[in-house]
């Protein structure tokens, strides 16, 4: 029944078009226009189109999760993950006024693991301190947490 609705209106409007532009040269691009796009309605309407098209999305998007879950792209995420994670230790650190020489995070299972931090001009009382702000921020047992001075 929606395919007779969309041909109704469609003659309906081509009709009203026809009429309005004038006599000439116009009629025979407004029947080759019409047709065209008459034919366009019917293999729409053939070949349905409109549940086409949201199915192709849905194929494009499961290949792009695909691509992001395979090995490599697991691999890509997690150095970028642990390369983030690095910068917001290092910088949390230099807020805190410490000198920071070295951050090294390790992943495991998709979590932080393990941070290491070298940091200089720090005694004994900064290094526990440091374990303890961090432990705290990353959820991290202190255990999990070297510093070295």
């Amino acid at each position: 029944m929606e395919i007779f609705q969309k041909c109704i209106i469609f003659f309906i409007l081509w009709t009203l078009l026809q009429e309005l532009v004038p006599k000439g040269t116009f009629q025979k691009h407004m029947r080759l226009m019409g047709g065209l796009i008459f034919l366009l309605l019917f293999f729409q309407m053939l070949f349905g189109t409109e549940r086409l098209l949201p199915s192709l999305y849905k194929n494009y998007y499961r290949r792009i999760v695909e691509d992001v879950t395979d090995e490599k792209g697991k691999e890509a995420l997690y150095e970028e993950y642990e390369q983030q994670t690095r910068k917001q230790v290092e910088e949390y650190l230099k807020e805190n006024g410490y000198q920071v020489a070295e951050v090294d995070v390790d992943l495991k299972a998709d979590q932080i693991w393990e941070i290491s931090v070298k940091l200089e001009n720090v005694d004994e009382y900064d290094e526990i301190q440091v374990k303890k702000k961090l432990s705290d921020v990353y959820s991290l047992e202190e255990s999990h947490i070297n510093v070295e001075s």
